[in-house]
């Protein structure tokens, strides 16, 4: 039956150290083996590569899912395409109950309007920015800052993807408050 096999060089400085082979086996009417044809490739700059992109992605996604910021990344249509821990962590939604603008839904009545503005698309190099209250799944409303910037293609100009961090800014925004309260009293 064919074959097919990874060779790895126990000599670092061989050329090859990593070696895909391929072959098939020819038997006679009696059986028994009568050629063996094979071809042997040298795979050892892929597999260096894949493995370096393996180790990336991994090390991206660590960060991306430990960061205490809420990082979206939307397609054309408003589809999340990837959500950080941080959804779950600061507002206790998933994805697809922020999705399609559904986030709105979220937002205190008082904060719509100024809410509304993160749906834009922002221009080439520009990042829309806006502070809101968001309903946690727990009822209570958490301050968040979300900011926005669209990705365009770089050779045709076409708008490819919206991301957007949001961090929780409750703390400072309750301070303000309190602060606007104490000078006006």
């Amino acid at each position: 039956s064919p074959f097919s096999y990874r060779t790895h060089a126990r000599d670092p400085d061989v050329a090859a150290l990593i070696v895909d082979t391929q072959g098939e086996v020819a038997l006679g009417p009696d059986g028994r083996v009568i050629s063996v044809i094979g071809v042997c490739y040298d795979v050892t700059l892929q597999v260096k590569a894949e493995e370096a992109r393996e180790k990336a992605q991994a090390m991206y996604r660590l960060m991306t899912e430990e960061a205490s910021d809420i990082i979206l990344l939307y397609d054309v249509e408003g589809r999340i395409l990837f959500a950080s821990g941080a959804l779950e962590r600061i507002l206790g939604h998933s994805a697809h109950a922020i999705e399609q603008g559904r986030f709105l839904e979220l937002v205190h009545p008082e904060d719509v309007e100024e809410a509304k503005r993160i749906r834009e698309r922002p221009e080439p190099g520009q990042t829309l920015t806006t502070t809101c209250r968001m309903k946690h799944a727990a009822g209570h409303f958490v301050w968040i800052e979300v900011t926005t910037r669209a990705i365009y293609d770089s050779e045709t100009g076409a708008y490819r993807n919206l991301v957007s961090v949001s961090r929780d800014v409750t703390r400072r925004k309750e301070q303000e408050l309190e602060t606007e309260a104490a000078r006006e009293r």
